[in-house]
């Protein structure tokens, strides 16, 4: 059985409770973008197995019926957009996203990259969650208050922060409101 990741749940999660702004009522349909090297050195080094993840957690979220919002049911449509390995397929890919897909979330990217996709979707008040990054100024801070990050570490430090957390608070049941 394969894991997801933390960088994954998270990311959906926080989306599912506030996706009201991009549910269409018609379609009960929640689009999702993504940030991410399907082409180029970036994709074989880092991007195509968090995608991969990225499609299983949400084919597994939709064969159970998608996510419920405000009591209706939703399935997710993933929106993958190649950021082509470099800077300027990143600024692409989000214009793509933002203006032409209309997504109002986005998963990725990571690393340096994330420092050319926030002067995309923060204009924009796209929420954007990242993977891992520089600590770069306007990557992830006050300046970006749409912009999110997950847990720097890998999915075996992410097992054993929910582990603690579950030590040290055994009454919580959720991380997200």
């Amino acid at each position: 059985m394969r894991r997801l990741s933390l960088f994954t749940i998270l990311a959906v999660t926080i989306m599912i409770f506030t996706a009201s702004p991009c549910l269409s009522a018609k379609t009960k349909t929640l689009k999702i973008g993504t940030l991410m090297a399907v082409t180029g050195w970036w994709a074989s080094a880092f991007d195509t197995p968090i995608l991969n993840m990225t499609k299983i957690g949400v084919e597994m979220i939709n064969e159970q019926g998608g996510i419920t919002v405000k009591g209706k049911k939703y399935k997710i449509e993933l929106i993958v957009e190649d950021i082509k390995s470099n800077f300027n397929g990143v600024v692409s890919a989000a214009n793509k996203l933002i203006y032409d897909r209309k997504v109002k979330f986005i998963l990725g990217p990571s690393g340096f990259f994330v420092s050319a996709a926030t002067p995309v979707t923060e204009p924009a008040k796209v929420m954007m969650v990242v993977g891992w990054h520089l600590n770069m100024p306007g990557e992830v801070d006050a300046t970006t208050p749409h912009t999110f990050a997950n847990s720097h570490g890998s999915t075996t430090h992410d097992i054993a922060v929910i582990k603690s957390m579950r030590h040290d608070f055994p009454k919580m049941k959720k991380i997200a409101p």
